[in-house]
């Protein structure tokens, strides 16, 4: 009875130990099995949430995107209302610099492709428009410019060709250099060779000898100072008689004291008639005329005299004289109203003075 007992018992321990062990491994198979489930679904949580988040990062680029379209629109819409306007011109440049400031900072914001290529055609137009009314306001800056430096100078005539600086020019005159601006020469007898390269010629001296003499622009400070310098004219400078006037003023040879010489030899200068004409009253002026592009003489001659009643003495003193063995015409300068003579010792002549 004892040992049956005992083998029960031995029996029942192991069968309860076995269904303990067999308890405990589905047990851990259990919890095996929902670590398992809890793992796969916090992955599936996180690719979830990575989705979610990168569709919401990529609908914040797009908005993103929309709005940078939207500010390029306004902003080259508004630089295109502000071109068409007629503003100052650096107001309009400062906001083109900031227009494309704006654009360089958001190169990443493109505008559509055909949204940018209109825009771009309005742009252009614009410019175009804007580079032409810059050239309009510069050509009437320069008109300006030059009609108020016009007034401030004056034409000056007769001046020897050889060793004249402006310096030498201003003290023949008993001009301050302090109250003049420039002094430019005109008129000298280039030759040939130098006609489409003149200033080139004028530094190398490459002059012809179809006259002596030439002109200048002296341009003054202040136009105050003009009436000043036109009260020299008529100065004589080693038989050259300087003649002075405004720019653009005809009317320098008055017709009523001076006289018109033809038939004169080619050969003959300014200064060789004040020479001969010397003796008659003090001379104002000389004008030979004269070829424009070889400077040669034309053989006409314009001679102006302080007093009126030398024009009569000189008509008795030289017309029909040998001149350099050429009889000279000797004329009175008539209006070019009157009626040309048909027949009379003195014919009418029309003074055109450049």
């Amino acid at each position: 009875m004892k040992v049956s007992e005992t083998g029960s018992k031995a029996s029942s321990k192991a069968s309860s130990k076995a269904s303990s062990k067999t308890r405990n491994e589905k047990y851990q198979t259990y919890n095996a099995h929902i670590k398992v489930n809890k793992l796969n679904a916090s992955k599936e949580k996180k690719n979830a949430s990575a989705l979610y988040y990168e569709e919401s990062r990529n609908n914040a680029c797009a908005n993103e995107n929309l709005r940078g379209q939207e500010e390029n629109k306004k902003a080259v819409s508004k630089i295109l209302e502000q071109l068409s306007s007629d503003k100052k011109e650096h107001t309009l440049i400062k906001q083109i610099s900031s227009v494309v400031d704006f654009l360089n900072k958001n190169k990443s914001l493109v505008l559509p492709k055909e949204d940018k290529e209109k825009s771009t055609k309005k742009i252009e137009g614009k410019e175009s428009v804007r580079t032409d009314l810059e050239k309009n306001k510069s050509l009437v800056k320069v008109n300006i410019n030059n009609d108020e430096r016009n007034k401030r100078t004056v034409f000056v005539g007769n001046l020897p060709l050889r060793n004249m600086r402006p310096s030498k020019l201003l003290k023949i005159l008993n001009v301050k250099k302090s109250t003049v601006e420039a002094v430019r020469f005109r008129s000298q007898p280039i030759d040939e060779k130098y006609v489409n390269k003149k200033k080139l010629g004028v530094i190398l001296k490459k002059f012809t000898d179809a006259k002596d003499n030439m002109n200048a622009l002296i341009t003054l400070k202040n136009k105050e100072d003009v009436h000043m310098l036109l009260e020299k004219s008529g100065t004589v400078y080693e038989g050259y008689v300087i003649r002075i006037t405004k720019l653009g003023d005809e009317n320098f040879f008055n017709r009523k004291k001076s006289v018109c010489i033809k038939n004169l030899h080619k050969k003959l200068n300014e200064r060789d008639l004040y020479e001969v004409m010397k003796e008659i009253d003090e001379i104002k002026g000389i004008r030979i005329l004269r070829d424009e592009k070889t400077s040669c003489s034309t053989g006409v001659c314009f001679v102006l005299f302080k007093n009126r009643s030398s024009v009569k003495k000189a008509i008795e003193m030289f017309n029909g004289k040998e001149i350099n063995d050429r009889k000279v015409i000797v004329q009175r300068v008539l209006d070019h109203k009157e009626k040309y003579k048909a027949e009379g010792e003195h014919t009418i002549v029309k003074i055109k003075c450049i």
